[in-house]
């Protein structure tokens, strides 16, 4: 393929892209592109470590940084909560919880594999639950999102990626099972 013409390079999600080894196939990708200062080059995360900037460096040129929100710490409109639990007992732990929440729950997981395994899990203990990562259709993406929205599903268990950028009204509970930690943010105030 001929890159000669690329005048706009978007990277998204720079800071997974650097935590889950892509760094380098993006160089690989860059270096067949016209240089930094023949193309536009934009690059959003929702967080920028200094890993990120200094790696950001290498793309982009002139670059302006501009930032949304307030940086350093959780939003003030969600409080914020932390329950060990082995990791034996988390599913069983996690279903209880669900039964005794009224509104829908977003529950985040590290990998595609775990958001299957626990969506039919939860599924099993009898509670509505969906999977959404990147390996499931388009279609079966809008089911997952359409069912959550709906209330056909109490629970949408999400991998990290697949859920940034998910903007949904409503949750009561945003989950992330992980180690031996269940850790939850709920909003605060009057919905």
């Amino acid at each position: 393929m001929n890159f000669e013409r690329v005048d706009t390079l978007v990277l998204d999600e720079a800071d997974r892209m650097m935590d889950m080894g892509f760094w380098p196939d993006v160089r690989r990708i860059v270096g067949t592109l016209p240089p930094a200062g023949r193309r536009q080059t934009l690059l959003f995360s929702a967080t920028m470590p200094d890993d990120v900037m200094k790696l950001a460096g290498e793309v982009v040129r002139d670059a302006k940084y501009v930032q949304v929100g307030a940086a350093g710490g959780p939003a003030k409109t969600i409080t914020h909560a932390v329950e060990n639990v082995p990791s034996s007992q988390k599913t069983e732990w996690l279903a209880r919880f669900l039964r005794r929440t009224a509104g829908p729950v977003l529950v985040f997981v590290r990998t595609k594999h775990g958001a299957e395994k626990l969506a039919r899990k939860l599924i099993s203990a009898g509670i509505r639950a969906a999977a959404l990562h990147a390996d499931r259709t388009q279609q079966q993406r809008a089911a997952a999102m359409e069912g959550f929205r709906s209330g056909r599903h109490h629970v949408l268990v999400a991998t990290d990626v697949a859920a940034r950028g998910l903007d949904i009204d409503g949750i009561t509970y945003a989950r992330r099972a992980r180690a031996t930690c269940i850790a939850w943010a709920a909003p605060v105030g009057p919905r």
